[in-house]
């Protein structure tokens, strides 16, 4: 099923589930141009490249982490993550993880039909 990802109001991209076992639900994505400077592009950028580290390089992953989680830290504490369905349904979510070549996973936050 397709969805459209947001954070507050904010539309980030669409989101074609792929894979689901609450609450964990995967997918791939694709984004809706966001500029550079945005805070939710630059988290975007931080978690492809933390994830890319992680499947790489544990201990580089750690450091990288350590270093530039922080400056997401509103982000990612938000509980303004959100799924909105086809049919406008809306379905809450934890922050999102963004990989290379468009993997995408995220924690539901209430069972609900995916």
């Amino acid at each position: 099923m397709n969805y459209t990802l947001y954070h507050q109001d904010q539309m980030i991209g669409k989101v074609t589930l792929v894979e689901q076992d609450f609450p964990n639900l995967f997918g791939v994505y694709e984004l809706h141009q966001l500029a550079e400077e945005n805070p939710i592009a630059e988290y975007i950028n931080y978690s492809v490249k933390a994830n890319k580290l992680m499947n790489e390089d544990e201990a580089k992953w750690i450091e990288f982490a350590e270093k530039e989680e922080l400056k997401f830290i509103d982000l990612i504490e938000s509980d303004d993550w959100k799924l909105v369905d086809e049919i406008g349904n809306t379905h809450k979510i934890m922050i999102p993880n963004f990989g290379d070549n468009q993997p995408w996973n995220c924690l539901a936050v209430e069972l609900t039909s995916f």
